[in-house]
């Protein structure tokens, strides 16, 4: 069941307390990305299967092996904050991670960075990330000098707002207020769900690119109706998500968040 919508992309309900993630074998870091922006604009998170890495652009670099420690990304991510803050920089946060990495990993970065006060963020491909990251072991702070220049600032991701308050009609009226619900995307460990029908199985989806099923069952999207919530099983590659993510980005829906699946035991 779902039990707790968090800011992935977009929202602001602390979760439940969640058992920690075990972290698994390196693989190779990702491509090249230009750098092209600042630490006033972007500041980027990449988990792969060895560690978490943070960045700040250009070159400010820290790396924490193992899965991802909430506790230590709050702390850096506060670090830059107090360097940036003075210069009056409110930076998009980039989240990206590799293929081995799963779902629950990703919820355990996004909780380290919404206790620094980093409640929105992005899902980037790592390949697109505005950092590139591996190489030698690298210092487990953040210490340096971020770029702070104020270069034109991206589109910030648009919030999940909050669902309008249920008022009673007044006596005699005919209006009753009705509440815009997001679309739910289930990825689940068999098959992928939109507003709880099956629409097609994991192993019978495209290997790569945008869940052309996925999109179909969406639709596109329109001004009254371009949210959708996520959620995945724990132990979901984050490549699968990303490709979720990519295929409601691709037919407009521009307010995701994520939730968490949790299995309780009676």
């Amino acid at each position: 069941m779902l039990a707790a919508v968090l800011v992935a992309c977009r929202t602001s309900e602390p979760p439940p307390p969640r058992t920690d993630p075990v972290p698994t074998p390196r693989p190779s870091p990702p491509p090249d990305a230009p750098a092209t922006t600042s630490a006033c604009n972007t500041l980027v998170l990449f988990i792969d299967v060895a560690g978490t890495w943070i960045g700040a652009p250009s070159d400010v670099r820290c790396f924490k092996d193992g899965a991802p420690d909430p506790t230590w990304i709050r702390s850096e991510f506060a670090r830059l904050a107090r360097s940036l803050d003075a210069e009056g920089c409110r930076p998009v946060i980039e989240l990206g991670a590799s293929p081995g990495v799963t779902y629950d990993h990703i919820i355990a970065a996004a909780d380290g960075m919404r206790a620094a006060g980093y409640r929105d963020f992005d899902l980037v491909a790592p390949a697109s990330l505005a950092m590139t990251f591996g190489g030698a072991p690298q210092r487990a702070e953040c210490v340096g000098t971020p770029d702070t220049t104020k270069r034109p600032q991206r589109p910030r991701p648009a919030p999940m707002p909050p669902p309008p308050p249920v008022t009673p009609p007044a006596p005699g009226s005919p209006d009753v207020p009705v509440a815009v619900v997001p679309q739910s995307v289930e990825i689940s460990t068999d098959a992928i769900l939109v507003d709880g029908q099956r629409i097609v199985a994991l192993d019978a989806i495209a290997q790569a690119g945008p869940i052309a099923q996925l999109a179909a069952a969406l639709g596109p999207a329109t001004p009254d109706a371009h949210a959708v919530i996520i959620s995945a099983a724990r132990s979901t590659d984050a490549s699968l998500v990303h490709r979720a993510v990519e295929t409601a980005k691709g037919a407009g829906y521009d307010q995701l968040a994520f939730a968490v699946e949790v299995e309780f035991t009676p």
